[in-house]
């Protein structure tokens, strides 16, 4: 049976063998006929594919001709490089193959999300590997894995089939030459007409308007920031110079009185009419409203990213048989609030979460760039951190995911966190129908971190539970929120029920905010707190969807346990740290001080793409040319993991001591071991015989065996030591 396969294989090898050498032999008179129609058909299934749509390289033919060509320009130039080999055919074939499964990636993945791919995601792959089977099944990951695997062996298989020919270098060479030559005129006529931009602000539009192999190939060159114009020493100085001369504020017009005030009395009260009575109180009688205060303390602050948190009372074709974010909305009306325009849509939580901590626009970056991956790799940035190290401040972040998603285990130090508390250093974990972690273990981590720390604290959380992808069946069978259009055609099963699901998602996140907010009323030092949505959700939400008709705002929420001003002002997701400075009469550091004296100022975009480009790829003329923020040697947790006692008891050995947790493993001479969780106390390693003076340790695992944190060295027998 098997031989009988086996010449059926090689009959066929040998036919198709022929049926290509003819092939070859008819076509390879006119090479030039020859790739430009390859050329074509991959520039129509790549634009296809991006669409999502099987006219849609006739859209984007229709709407951008000029990038149309260009795009086939594009896949041309890569295709041209085969005619230098003798088996360019092999070459042919597989540069179509390359171009063909980047656009069916994008295809699929813009399934899950809303961002197109960008060379940045195969970068980003291995810290978000982890995630694949929330938006995968195992079967989908299974099958794909097979589809990559038959694709390689085809490739491998074909490469001897196809012959080698002469190389006619002289068609090579004009070839080549004459597509870029064409591409540069193309690019130009394009940028003088205005069809095109080398800046993506919107890069999913970006990718509809300009076409894949332009904003994808642009992604992988187009890294950091460009140099502007008029760069110079001299510029800078300017710029530094006009904000010492300006120090009025223009993000804010009042700053608060951060006084703790006994709410004893109140006790019996909800939640909002304690805050509402002290801050209407203050907004009557204080005089310090609108002046600077004076204050025995700084304040804590605690800024909490929360993953793809809206209103959705904000949709307009929407209706709710409850609000699912009670709390929030109520914090809106009595707290200075507005809305937060983010740099992205569906996801990409790390750029915002960027832009907020540095100060700094990704308007200015490389098409798709995800600053935790590229400049935060090799040099510290200026953040909030860094200006509230200055003051005294402890930096404490927090995050109820695994500590290497966006790597932030690597990223968080140079930007100046002092410590950071991933999962693997949280109990009591519950998760959520799709595998995430629920919002509420934040308020026990919040609180530990706030008490732990004798200095003031700078608290940054990223919240996680309402994260995608939202399920196509129902999955919690304890959602009681459900959702009616006023378009019923519009909203099919499928809609309905992710959007049920994450509504669900969100009632419990604001619950978790309630619950924060209700342990911080009567706490004993002045605290602010920051809430903001750090996308919409990837629920193919536009525009016209909303009533503030823009899918690029988030709001926030500023509160304090102390009667503060109420003020609404929308702001940008790289100015509310230096806002949040501000109302706290802080203005540390040249970002934080630079947008509280000139965002009103006509030149205010371009000196912020001139400090930025100074501050991370220039001269560093800001600082005088050496940079002041140092990687700070940040420790994992708030607290130190303790060993107390490890003593072998029968078949086990029994490990005490203090923060352990699920992660937890006892490491004995450099191996991890199985190790059983049983308390935070309480650690069991069963079966294990121990010489004397063996060492052990207790390290918090992430994944792949990464050990995050350990604790110190434990002889098992003390004598011996």
């Amino acid at each position: 049976m098997l031989s009988k396969l086996k010449r059926k294989l090689i009959s066929y090898t040998a036919n198709l063998k022929k049926s290509i050498l003819h092939i070859s032999a008819t076509v390879d008179a006119q090479p030039i006929k020859q790739i430009l129609l390859i050329a074509l058909i991959v520039t129509v299934l790549v634009e296809s594919f991006n669409r999502r749509s099987v006219f849609g390289w006739l859209i984007t033919f229709t709407d951008n001709p000029l990038m149309f060509i260009y795009n086939f320009l594009i896949i041309l130039m890569t295709l041209s490089v085969g005619l230098f080999f003798k088996r360019k055919y092999f070459l042919f074939l597989l540069t179509s193959m390359i171009w063909i499964g980047l656009s069916v990636a994008n295809f699929t993945m813009l399934g899950y999300r809303t961002t197109p791919l960008t060379f940045i995601d195969f970068q980003l792959f291995q810290s978000v590997a982890t995630i694949l089977k929330v938006y995968l099944s195992t079967f989908k990951i299974i099958l794909f894995a097979g589809m990559i695997g038959i694709a390689i062996i085809f490739v491998l298989y074909t490469y001897r089939l196809f012959p080698k020919v002469a190389v006619k270098l002289k068609h090579a060479i004009l070839t080549s030459l004459f597509t870029g030559i064409l591409m540069v005129i193309v690019f130009n006529v394009s940028m003088k007409m205005d069809v095109v931009s080398n800046n993506f602000g919107n890069i999913a539009e970006a990718f509809q308007s300009y076409g894949f192999a332009y904003c994808f190939a642009t992604s992988i060159v187009d890294r950091g920031i460009n140099k502007p114009e008029d760069y110079s020493p001299e510029i800078v100085d300017g710029v530094l110079q006009t904000m010492d001369q300006d120090t009025s504020p223009s993000l804010s017009q009042a700053i608060d009185d951060p006084i703790t005030i006994d709410t004893s009395e109140l006790s019996d009260t909800t939640m909002m009419e304690m805050i509402n009575t002290r801050a209407n109180d203050f907004l009557t009688n204080s005089p310090y409203a609108k002046q600077y205060p004076t204050q025995s303390g700084p304040a804590n602050i605690i800024m909490i990213q929360l993953e793809s948190f809206i209103d959705v009372n904000h949709l307009v074709d929407y209706t709710f048989s409850e609000n699912p974010t009670p709390n929030f909305t109520q914090l809106k009306e009595d707290f200075s609030s507005g809305f937060l325009t983010v740099p992205t849509i569906g996801a990409g939580t790390a750029n915002t979460e960027f832009e907020i901590l540095s100060g700094m626009s990704l308007d200015y970056f490389g098409a798709g760039e995800y600053p935790y991956k590229t400049i935060l790799t090799e040099s510290t940035v200026e953040s909030i951190c860094y200006d509230l190290d200055e003051l005294g401040y402890h930096n404490h972040a927090i995050h109820n995911n695994v500590s290497t998603f966006y790597s932030r285990n690597e990223v968080y130090p140079m930007l100046g966190f002092d410590s950071f508390s991933s999962l693997e250093y949280m109990n009591n974990v519950t998760y959520n129908p799709l595998g995430w972690v629920n919002d509420a273990v934040l308020t026990d981590e919040i609180l530990g971190a706030l008490n732990y720390s004798e200095e003031q604290d700078f608290i940054f959380t990223v919240s996680v539970q309402p994260h995608g992808k939202y399920p196509d069946v129902p999955v919690d069978d304890t959602q009681f929120i459900t959702v009616e259009s006023h378009n019923d055609i519009d909203m099919d099963e499928i809609l309905r029920v992710q959007y049920e699901y994450y509504i669900n998602q969100l009632y419990q996140t604001d619950a978790f905010i309630n619950d924060l907010l209700l342990e911080l009323i009567d706490y004993d030092e002045p605290v602010v707190v920051v809430l903001y949505g750090d996308h919409l959700p990837s629920l193919n939400i536009e525009d016209e969807l909303l009533d503030n008709n823009d899918k690029f705002q988030t709001e926030y929420v500023l509160w304090g346990n102390f009667p503060m001003v109420d003020i609404d002002k929308d702001l940008s997701a790289y100015q509310l740290s230096a806002y949040v400075m501000e109302r706290l009469g802080y203005a540390n550091g040249i970002l934080t001080k630079f947008h509280q004296t000139s965002s009103q100022l006509p030149s205010y975009q371009d000196e912020l793409l001139l400090l930025q480009y100074d501050m991370l790829y220039g001269d560093l003329n800001v600082y005088a040319g050496v940079n002041p923020h140092p990687i700070k040697p940040m420790t994992m947790g708030y607290q130190p993991i303790i060993i107390e006692n490890a003593e072998i008891k029968g078949d086990v050995l029994v490990v005490t001591g203090d923060s352990f947790t699920d992660w937890s493993k006892v490491i004995i001479d450099g191996v991890i071991m199985d190790t059983l969780y049983l308390d935070t106390n309480t650690l069991l390693v069963p079966f294990e015989t121990l010489e004397s003076a063996t060492v052990l340790r207790v390290g918090q695992i992430g994944n792949k065996d990464l050990i995050l944190s350990q604790s110190d060295n434990w002889i098992i027998n003390k004598e011996a030591e």
